[in-house]
């Protein structure tokens, strides 16, 4: 592993991130002889810190700097200082990501040419195809070691899955599958398989999910070429009187600001992070911030799309889970955390009882035109044979005060 480098070193290149891009990019130039300082604002979190309780993961992992949103959104409404759940630690939000990896389809490289202006949108085709894409799709997906592809068996499908594949087969679906995951369906390059955990949002404490926090980050630090800076928040680039980069500011852990000199830099913060060091960096010579000549940076911003769909199954002998209060139908984000706490106190089949009612929400994590169902925490869910078995429980008489009957209202007649 390097020694550190020196601030006044200006021979490094510095990325700014960790995590897919500027992790994957780091470790591409390390393994070349490149020296690389790369700044990540948040700490060095690793697999075995990772918190499988959903909310104090959120509070160990995500960027929790006060924002702002404006508009007649939701989230402008419900979460305006809060808009967007991206990570602030080492890897980035490839610790937090499903680790779906769908290729664009060719016509979505087309998307003005294919579907036309949009009133109050910058719609474009982009500036490639997807045959010039292909190769390194398939390079980025045999790095990854994504399902579905290179030869790469796709991930086993969960007891919840077999359920919706049967019924999508028999409604006439002829591609029905687990998605391409970038998680592994076999051990692979040190790595081991996928456990089914169910907490691939708040961190993969198995490593079996691709994240550059033990995949890219630690092969660039064995070539003695790579110094990762954990939190350091980039405040600035800085640049000469010709335009060119100079170095970096940012913030260290303590708050002192520190001045960090460059040959070059790769800004690489995600899509808020990135517009906004861009935007701060104005200068006299840019005063409308670095690499906006085209006044488009920090615009045209368009959140994470995800396609979810949520079904009742009135029959216990459907094979669907159990919701654990049979009066009340649980929606998708209560059945998560309910069986989440548990199967953590006692995982077993005995509290998947069939009741009167009972609900379950399925989630795509790839595309739409994919079905797959989410990995639930409860790695011994029953089967539909399983539950079709069990009988309902007799009622238990109560000792219990019998509540008071509401009175009952006919309808005035007219």
């Amino acid at each position: 592993m390097a020694a550190p480098f020196d601030l006044n070193d200006g021979s490094v290149v510095v990325v700014i991130g960790s995590g897919a891009g500027g992790g994957t990019l780091a470790n591409e130039l390390a393994q070349k002889g490149i020296s690389v300082v790369c700044l990540e604002a948040g700490a060095r979190i690793e697999n075995s810190d990772f918190l499988n309780d959903e909310w104090p993961s959120f509070s160990q992992l995500a960027w929790l700097d006060k924002r702002t949103t404006s508009g007649n959104w939701r989230v402008a409404k419900d979460f305006a200082g809060l808009p967007a759940w991206i990570v602030k630690a080492v890897g980035g939000s490839t610790t937090h990501w499903a680790g779906a990896s769908r290729r664009f389809q060719e016509h979505e490289f087309k998307a003005r040419t294919t579907y036309g202006a949009v009133d109050g949108a910058n719609l474009l085709d982009w500036p490639v195809t997807l045959a010039e894409m292909e190769p390194w799709y398939a390079k980025a997906e045999d790095k990854m070691g994504t399902t579905g592809t290179n030869g790469i068996p796709r991930l086993p499908g969960n007891n919840n899955y077999k359920v919706l594949e049967a019924g999508a087969k028999k409604l006439g679906y002829k591609e029905v599958h687990t998605g391409n995951m970038s998680i592994n369906s076999e051990p692979r390059n040190g790595r081991g398989s996928c456990l089914q955990i169910g907490f691939c949002f708040q961190g993969c404490k198995s490593g079996a999910k691709w994240s550059t926090l033990y995949t890219e980050i630690p092969d660039a630090e064995l070539t003695g070429n790579f110094e990762i800076r954990a939190q350091a928040h980039v405040l600035q680039i800085q640049h000469d009187d010709s335009g060119k980069v100079t170095g970096v500011l940012y913030a260290d852990k303590d708050g002192k600001q520190q001045m960090q000199k460059a040959r070059a830099v790769c800004v690489a913060g995600n899509s808020i992070e990135s517009p906004r060091l861009l935007l701060n960096s104005a200068s006299a010579k840019s005063p409308d911030g670095l690499a906006n000549s085209s006044g488009m940076v920090g615009k045209n911003y368009m959140r994470h799309m995800t396609g979810s769909v949520y079904a009742a199954f009135l029959n216990p002998g459907d094979g669907a889970v159990v919701s654990p209060m049979p009066w009340k139908p649980m929606t998708a984000r209560r059945a998560c955390g309910w069986w989440a706490r548990t199967c953590r106190r006692r995982p077993t089949v005995s509290h998947c009882m069939p009741r009167r009612k009972i609900s379950m929400a399925w989630r795509c994590p790839t595309s739409i035109s994919t079905i797959t169902p989410m990995t639930w925490p409860c790695a011994n869910m029953p089967s539909s044979k399983v539950l079709r078995s069990m009988r309902r429980p007799a009622p238990r008489k109560s000792t219990a005060r019998r509540p008071i009957p509401r009175p009952t209202t006919s309808a005035p007649t007219a």
